[in-house]
């Protein structure tokens, strides 16, 4: 049983980020974290996937984020072609606050559900959003899903 427990624990606690990386990734993508989610990845830079199998969420360390990015993309792409960017949901209900876009590249997932999907911080707010607010994104979206 303290094997079990002593993994868990690894698994949950990734090592921390310094100022220089959080000061990096802030400026590779242009945006200040928000300070509470600063000092969370000061504490500790993400988790592990495998994390998923014992809690419902975890907290993406920040050299995974591009990865993610990158593979949302590339989902998007493959799934609703080459006018992706063109698509509009058939019911948007949040048009005020967010903007309707499948992706961009300043909506960071910063943490991730057993489902794979993604909550992000969104740097793209529609005109009554605030600044890095949070969102929902599905983490492998085919207009089937979307026409729902």
């Amino acid at each position: 049983m303290n094997h079990a427990v002593e993994h868990f624990l690894h698994v949950l606690q990734e090592q921390d980020a310094d100022a220089a990386a959080l000061a990096a990734f802030e400026a590779a993508h242009g945006i200040t974290l928000p300070p509470a989610l600063r000092e969370l990845y000061q504490v500790m830079n993400g988790q592990e996937s495998e994390v998923l199998n014992a809690v419902p969420y975890r907290l993406l360390p920040l050299a995974e984020i591009p990865q993610v990015q990158a593979r949302l993309l590339a989902h998007i792409e493959q799934a609703f072609g080459a006018d992706w960017a063109a698509f509009r949901l058939p019911d948007f209900e949040d048009g005020e606050a967010v903007r309707e876009v499948l992706f961009d590249a300043a909506r960071l997932p910063v943490f991730q559900n057993t489902n794979n999907d993604f909550y992000c911080l969104d740097f793209i707010p529609a005109p009554d959003g605030v600044q890095g607010q949070i969102i929902a994104v599905m983490g492998e979206p085919t207009p089937a899903d979307m026409a729902q």
